[in-house]
């Protein structure tokens, strides 16, 4: 893959009412750890991930990446949910 000083990332999924038949049929990357990669690791300068961050934190490699982002101040977008309801989320899945 090549680099890019900048790399725009929609992750397409705005809810997460089609996220099990996505995972059964193998469909998207957000829940595949290899494509996340790829997707985070070619921008040399900028990187911007355009989501649902509240569908994007259900899996480990995204919630990563959004905590990170937050931690350093570089997180822009609408206030996320604390761990408490993401626990509740992924119970319930």
């Amino acid at each position: 893959g090549q680099e890019r000083r900048v790399i725009i990332v929609s992750t397409v999924r705005s809810s997460d009412e089609h996220l099990e038949s996505d995972a059964a049929h193998a469909l998207g990357f957000v829940r595949s750890p290899k494509r996340f990669n790829v997707a985070v690791t070619r921008a040399k300068a900028l990187l911007v991930v355009v989501g649902n961050p509240h569908v994007l934190r259900l899996d480990p490699c995204w919630r990563a990446l959004l905590e990170s982002a937050r931690r350093v101040g570089a997180y822009r977008g609408c206030a996320l949910r604390d761990e408490s309801d993401i626990d509740d989320t992924l119970s319930a899945a």
